[in-house]
Order: structure tokens, then C-alpha cells, then sequence
């Protein structure tokens, strides 16, 4: 809803980029489920090339070749959240949407109610937390 508002004046730029931003780290979601499901992929097929009896009855060319897609797929998906995670500025968002949240209760201008500004501080929190705790896990 955010992305979809008229964009015509320096504020409502500014909401509309944080609903691009948003969109991103959507995406972002999206692509860590699709990570999730080629690492399952790419252990199935590497079960796969380690079976001998496997290797018998399938081209082991194709099958490689399989495996090396999948694992390359893996590595793009992984790179795109690493990326995103990186590039999101977690004390920026927050301040936004702190920001966005004044704005409303003070006057709604912005066309964003206060609710939904409660709502979005609250969900970029937990995000902020999720990549923290990311960032502590690989650390």
C-alpha cells in the first residue's frame, strides 16, 4: 500500500520509499524460503551422486549436471538475503517509521494511520531482531 500511494511531495516520497525498501525485504523472504528448499535439494542430490547403486543405472553426467545447477542456485539465493540483510540500515528504517508515526498522530497527511505506523514499527522490530540474531548466529 505503501509503493502504491501518489507521490507529491518530499514526505510522501520518503513513505513511498520505505514501502520499496519493505518490498525488498519481502523479497529477501521469499528468496531465504527458496534457500531453504534448494539446501534440501542439493543434500538429496549429493545423497544421490554418493550412491553407487545410483550411479549405475543414471548418467552420471546428467546427474552432476543437475547437481551443479542446484548448487548454483543455492549460492545466487544465498547471496541475494546476504546482500539484503547487509544493505538494510536497521537504525534508518526505525527512525522512519518513528518518523511517519509523529507525522500521523499529528496530522494525517502522510495517509498512513497511526495504527498502521504502530503495526510497522512493531514489524520492523522483530525483523531488526531476527537479523541480529542472524548476524550473531553466523558470527
Amino acid at each position: 500500500g505503501l509503493v502504491d500511494r501518489q507521490a507529491d511531495s518530499l514526505e510522501s516520497w520518503r513513505v513511498k520509499g520505505l514501502g520499496l525498501r519493505l518490498v525488498l525485504f519481502g523479497l529477501a523472504e521469499v528468496q531465504a524460503l527458496r534457500l531453504s528448499r534448494l539446501a534440501g535439494m542439493v543434500y538429496k542430490l549429493e545423497e544421490e551422486l554418493l550412491d553407487s547403486e545410483k550411479i549405475r543405472t543414471l548418467e552420471p553426467k546428467m546427474l552432476f549436471g543437475l547437481y551443479q545447477m542446484s548448487s548454483k542456485a543455492l549460492t545466487e539465493s544465498s547471496e541475494f538475503v546476504e546482500r539484503t540483510l547487509k544493505a538494510m540500515n536497521w537504525s534508518d528504517l526505525e527512525t522512519e517509521l518513528l518518523q511517519v508515526k509523529a507525522q500521523a498522530a499529528t496530522q494525517d497527511k502522510t495517509g498512513i494511520s497511526s495504527e498502521d505506523s504502530a503495526e510497522l514499527l512493531s514489524f520492523i522490530a522483530r525483523l531488526k531482531a531476527q537479523g541480529e540474531k542472524s548476524r550473531t548466529d553466523d558470527e
